[in-house]
């Protein structure tokens, strides 16, 4: 009997895969992320929705000696996010002014694709509604009760009210509030950007998010960088920094699409086609030039987008005449105006949502670059320690040129077991030193620092921004344990002095104050801090309670008195995972009685007996020369042939075929040669 090779290979093809599947040598699978698009793009009253007083201290830009310069090196003349599968769709903010939380979800949706932590299937990004509507609810229970911000014009801070008033225009200063709260990001389909029935009709008042879900997170923000803006004003004219713009496009590139802010006017989908004065609706671009002092009070910013890339090759001819830029060269922006009659078209006619901004637009500012924590793959830190819920919405910011120290410090008091593992900071100038310390603090302590220092951080931020900070060493906490974390943040002043600041929440002092708080920021503002819970400290007077500080005066109006609020100082922990208990120890097995009359003979192995001749169980010998099968062990054990395109999987370290270099051990094969013989006799009998 002849054995075909197909027979052979067929075999040996089996025995290889059932081995390579037993050492867990299995193909990986991976999947691409599915990008929500919004398929929208009809009319509707859509514009800016942007607040005025922006701070000036983020108008600024890199000189050319300061040592957080970013090298241009390697970045390439134009770059697409979306070409990478790295931004989210185009959505419609229809029919509110929230342009803001859409920009600021936008960039931290591209940073989670970016870093690996969105989900990989069905994702439809984050909630717009879910931000807009508690960045504008104060809150309603817990120690900080009341504590928040509405637009003024609302009147009341009354949950009863109607539920416009939270898609109202805000701030990207206001998303980063409630996302450093951890009031979202929350899943996009869990409460997606619609009313409830499922509709954009404003004033309906299932556009209500319930108090239930305030806290809900599929993403926590650990840092928001405020990059340099590319043309800021000196003088009379407007400057064009090139440093500036490569640090924004190196952002970009390492951690996603930034928010900006600029100015639109009128461009929204309802307008006419053709050109307005700064925006070209046949090439979908914008730039606003040769701003005078007059102009100035109309085209600040007001409106917030998403920036997905640039094209250093962009004609400057393709912008509106009288408005063109000195130089070639525009952002690729994300509108949040939907698609269909809006933006660039794309190769069947249908606009993408998208335009062109010029580096050189003189009302561009706010590049922010907005990075967080997914929970993909569990969240870094799952407890938040803070009192400071109205953040950067409203900041008290004070700065001394001085060689005494200025500190602050934020005391809290554990919930439950855990590790507090890292701290949050502000810094508002680039290239700003952060000193922290962790203390654990007995009922006795007299300040912040008057405890035991268990841990401690130091880090320079090139951004000025938000940002997070991991300890040196984890401290654990018990539950009731009160510990304080004190930071220092300092900088170099041109004059070699050293610069300290610090960051407290504020608000209006008095009924006054309060009245022209609103004018002046367009919101109601209302600061909850109680005693012990912050602190300042300064040289030469120690710790001071802040309940114990005088009022001071707003920056934009001496007359407005503010109080302080909590420091903005936040402290990240995990629970302690609880050990398992030991295992009840097993009975001891007690051994039998010896046998009185002594022990008996050991059992002795088994031994097969010889075949006698002529047995139908004794193996027959082959027909000479009338087999194709090779005996020989090493054919037997010679690794398949690769397949084209395709490589061979490496043997994983540790396995059978890793310690054999890849080939089958010889004991297998001799087994298989015999499993083969044994199947080759059998055929014959038959036959």
């Amino acid at each position: 009997m002849r054995i075909s090779a197909r027979f052979i290979v067929r075999f040996a093809v089996g025995l290889v895969l059932a081995f390579a599947l037993a050492a867990g040598c299995a193909p990986a699978a991976g999947a691409d992320p599915v990008l929500a698009e919004s398929q929208g793009g009809g009319g509707g009253a859509r514009g800016g929705g942007l607040l005025p007083l922006a701070p000036d201290w983020l108008a600024y830009t890199y000189d050319a000696d300061m040592p957080t310069v970013l090298a241009e090196s390697d970045l390439p003349a134009s770059f697409d996010l979306r070409a990478e599968g790295m931004a989210t769709g185009v959505k419609d903010q229809t029919p509110f002014n929230a342009c803001w939380a859409f920009g600021a979800l936008g960039s931290l949706e591209s940073n989670a694709l970016v870093s690996g932590e969105a989900p990989l299937e069905g994702w439809a990004g984050y909630s717009e509604r879910h931000l807009a509507w508690f960045a504008y609810e104060p809150l309603l229970a817990g120690e900080q009760a009341g504590e928040g911000v509405v637009p003024a014009d609302v009147g009341s801070a009354s949950p009863i009210w109607g539920p416009v008033y939270h898609m109202a225009a805000g701030t990207s200063y206001l998303a980063l509030t409630a996302l450093a709260s951890w009031e979202g990001a929350e899943d996009g389909a869990a409460v997606p950007y619609s009313d409830d029935l499922g509709t954009v009709e404003p004033g309906n008042e299932s556009w209500r998010v319930d108090e239930s879900l305030r806290f809900d997170s599929v993403d926590h923000l650990t840092d928001v960088d405020f990059l340099p803006t590319p043309v800021t004003e000196e003088g009379d004219s407007y400057v064009c920094s090139w440093p500036a713009i490569e640090a924004v496009k190196r952002s970009i590139l390492e951690n996603g699409a930034v928010s900006a802010s600029y100015y639109a006017e009128q461009s929204s989908p309802g307008a006419e086609p053709g050109s307005s004065e700064y925006f070209n609706r046949d090439t979908w671009s914008s730039c606003v030039t040769n701003v005078d002092e007059l102009d100035a009070p109309f085209v600040k910013p007001n409106h917030v987008i998403t920036v997905v890339g640039w094209d250093d090759s962009y004609s400057k001819s393709n912008f509106a005449e009288g408005h063109q830029p000195a130089g070639d060269g525009a952002w690729i922006v994300k509108n949040s105006w939907g698609t269909g009659s809006w933006g660039i078209p794309d190769g069947n006619g249908k606009g993408t949502g998208y335009f062109h901004l010029s580096y050189y637009d003189e009302s561009a500012g706010e590049f922010m670059s907005f990075q967080g924590d997914g929970a993909a793959d569990g969240f870094d830190y799952e407890t938040s320690y803070q009192h400071d819920f109205l953040g950067m919405s409203a900041m008290l910011v004070e700065e001394e040129h001085t060689r005494a120290g200025r500190s602050t410090a934020n005391v809290f008091v554990a919930q439950e077991e855990g590790e507090v593992g890292a701290v949050s900071s502000v810094a508002m100038r680039p290239g700003m030193s952060v000193s922290a310390q962790v203390y654990l603090l007995g009922e006795d302590a007299s300040d912040p620092a008057d405890g035991e220092l268990v841990a401690s951080a130091f880090e320079t931020f090139a951004f000025s921004g938000y940002h997070t900070m991991e300890l040196d060493v984890p401290v654990e906490v018990s539950v009731g344990q009160r510990f304080s974390v004190v930071e220092t943040i300092t900088s170099l002043a041109e004059d070699g002095s050293m610069l300290y600041q610090s960051y407290f929440e504020n608000g209006p002092a008095d009924e006054t104050s309060s009245r022209r708080w609103s004018e002046l920021s367009r919101m109601d503002t209302t600061v909850v801090v109680h005693e012990g819970e912050s602190f300042l400290y300064e040289e030469g007077a120690g710790w001071t309670d802040v309940v114990d500080l005088d009022t001071v005066g707003c920056r934009y109006d001496s007359s407005v008195r503010v109080e302080y609020g909590n420091a903005l100082i936040k402290a990240f922990a995990n629970g302690r995972e609880e050990e398992p208990e030991p295992n009840e120890p097993d009975e001891p097995v007690v051994p039998d009685e010896p046998d009185p009359d002594g022990p008996g003979e050991p059992n002795e192995p088994v031994v097969p007996s010889e075949p006698e001749p002529g047995d139908p169980d004794a193996p027959s010998e082959p027909e000479p020369g009338g087999s194709d099968v090779s005996t020989d062990a090493e054919s037997m054990a010679k690794p398949l042939p690769e397949v084209a395109g395709e490589q061979t999987p490496a043997p994983s370290e540790g396995s059978a075929l890793a310690a054999t270099g890849g080939r089958l051990p010889v004991g297998i094969a001799m087994i298989a040669v015999i499993m083969l013989v044994a199947v080759i006799l059998a055929r014959i009998r038959r036959r």
